[in-house]
């Protein structure tokens, strides 16, 4: 599922919610304190297998992904996957409004303050996550599809006793990166064509992968001249890798570029396809060998955390001196 031009579509608020409580992506764990097992004890939910959607009412995709669980639930098309579904918006009237127009069959949690949005790693709407028997995180990312689900689902029920916290999750790919850098090769905004992997520096690349549209992209991008004059000083380039928009747009959105980074852009499918690229913004952090070292939100401590480990630096000793957004 594409989840990059449509974010316009969905409220600005979540940019502020995200920005201003960064994402938890541990897994949660068993026990009565935490939020998602407190939300699973009230929906007497406990011991199932539960399919989580966080989503927003406005947002185009969040009810898509809303309608086609209540369309499995009606036809009983998941026997063993239970559903609900988390919702921020903080206006009970619009809440109630717009639950009640709609038959799901399955409960609708509000959660205004993100507690259990945080607790998913899903801050990013429209996000899923499917939970296994245990309350554990098996699936994060993009709407699966049924087929998908009915193997996990399957899998899951047959666990008989907890993974813990390094339990296999589903969904996940496999990149070579070397290759990938190799073989993905776009044009910047003065129309030179190379190779990513003809941006590597000494120490290695970051790539940050963003679109035109999305307000969390605006929101990295906005932060690169920092980032990157932090990276430059360590031999490590960024680069900004615009996907999916039509190639005027991107010329004209971006100018004369972003300072102290090259921009490119594919106004297709295929290097989101190719990457993985399942959100925006969504930075990769490679070594010197093209080797992967971080992919997910931009969180630019995360990021200099990652750059002075792997040049053996003391932890704190790369600063951007910008936050970044876990919205991605």
């Amino acid at each position: 599922m594409k989840q990059l031009l449509p974010f316009v579509l969905c409220s600005i608020a979540l940019l502020v919610a995200a920005c201003g409580s960064p994402g938890k992506t541990a897994q949660p764990q068993p026990g009565t304190d935490s939020p998602v097992a407190s939300m699973l004890k009230t929906h007497q939910l406990e011991g199932r297998v539960v399919l989580v959607e966080f989503g927003m009412i406005g947002c185009q995709l969040s009810g898509s992904g809303l309608d086609s669980m209540a369309e499995w639930q009606r036809r009983n098309a998941l026997p063993g996957l239970a559903f609900l579904r988390l919702e921020p918006t903080p206006d009970k009237q619009t809440f109630d409004g717009y639950y009640a127009a709609k038959t799901l069959g399955f409960p609708v949690v509000r959660d205004t303050a993100m507690a259990v949005a945080n607790a998913l790693g899903t801050t990013v709407y429209p996000r899923f996550a499917l939970l296994d028997k245990f309350g554990r995180v098996r699936y994060r990312g993009g709407q699966p599809s049924e087929k998908d689900l009915a193997e996990w689902a399957g899998k899951l029920n047959s666990e008989k006793t907890d993974a813990g916290p390094a339990a296999p999750q589903f969904g996940t790919v496999q990149l070579d990166v070397p290759a990938l850098l190799a073989a993905t090769k776009l044009p910047a905004l003065d129309g030179t064509l190379k190779s990513l992997r003809d941006y590597r520096g000494k120490n290695g690349l970051l790539l940050l992968f963003v679109d035109t549209y999305c307000p969390f992209s605006a929101a990295a991008a906005k932060d690169i001249p920092a980032v990157a004059a932090a990276l430059n000083k360590r031999g490590v380039p960024t680069v900004l890798v615009n996907i999916g928009d039509p190639e005027a747009r991107t010329k004209s959105f971006y100018g004369q570029g972003v300072a102290g980074a090259t921009v490119v852009y594919d106004a297709g499918k295929t290097t989101q396809d190719r990457w993985n690229i399942q959100f925006v913004p969504t930075a990769v952090l490679l070594d010197a060998d093209g080797n992967l070292v971080y992919s997910g939100s931009p969180v630019w401590e995360h990021v200099t955390e990652k750059v002075a480990s792997a040049l053996n630096l003391p932890a704190d000793s790369v600063k951007a001196g910008v936050m970044g957004t876990p919205g991605g």
